[in-house]
């Protein structure tokens, strides 16, 4: 389900050119018109939960519930020790967030 804050947020965080394409699950140079290159899917991922993690406040449950309706959401994802493992580290590493500005 979808809120108001989240249609909000994520109209926000669609003019970031980064967040978008990851939104939509491009994360090979081949498959984006911005060159934007990521090595693995694994780095793509946590990109994007970094970035969903400035713009919904690092929150847990939100990151998860917004990831699993991205592009780069797949089977993977439902394994708890892999998402896990990459919304703690997003977490971690996101310094500030959209509302700290």
């Amino acid at each position: 389900m979808t809120n108001f804050n989240d249609t909000k947020l994520l109209d926000v965080a669609m003019k970031d050119d980064k967040f978008s394409s990851l939104w939509f699950g491009s994360w090979e140079s081949n498959s984006d018109s911005l060159n934007i290159d990521y090595p693995t899917q694994y780095v793509a991922e946590l990109e994007l939960c970094k970035k969903l993690a400035f713009y919904w406040g690092k929150d847990f449950r939100t990151i998860d519930r917004m990831f699993q309706r991205s592009g780069l959401y797949c089977e993977k994802w439902d394994e708890l020790k892999y998402k896990n493992r990459v919304i703690e580290k997003a977490i971690k590493d996101t310094e500030f967030t959209y509302r700290d500005r």
